[in-house]
This record gives C-alpha cells, structure tokens and sequence, in this order.
C-alpha cells in the first residue's frame, strides 16, 4: 500500500485525538517510515541470506495477523 494508506490511516487518527493534530500526524508519518525502513531492511536481509522462498508465507501471515487485530480493535470499540 504504501502512500496510499497515510491519508486514510491520518484521518482516522485525528478522529480520535482532534486536539493533538500535528503530533498525530507527525507520530502516524514516523511509523510509516520506520515500518517500511525495517520492513525493507528485514526482506533484503532475507533474500541476502538466500531465504527468499519463505517471504510469502511469512507476509501471507502477518497479513492475515494484521487484519485479524484491526478487525478485534474495531470490534472492541
């Protein structure tokens, strides 16, 4: 997804916290960052280590992860 979900994943943020904007925003754009900046780091890791053939499992797993906590947060509120 990658700089298509910042606009959504900051409106939904400032929903919840309207009198923090800019922290919000500063706070949701440094996460992006440093998940892409590991994630990436983490993948060339992998293929350097000739390991590349689990990636797809492994990110078909912390998909389906991800999905699943965002489904249980929404649900708890």
């Amino acid at each position: 997804m990658g700089w298509a979900s910042q606009a959504p994943q900051q409106h939904e943020r400032l929903r919840y916290q309207p009198e923090h904007d800019a922290a919000v925003v500063a706070l949701n754009s440094s996460a992006n960052y440093l998940g892409s900046a590991v994630g990436s780091s983490l993948g060339g890791d992998c293929i350097a280590c000739r390991i590349g053939s689990f990636l797809p499992s492994v990110c078909c797993q912390l998909s389906s992860f991800g999905g699943f906590t965002s489904t249980m947060f929404d649900y708890v509120q």
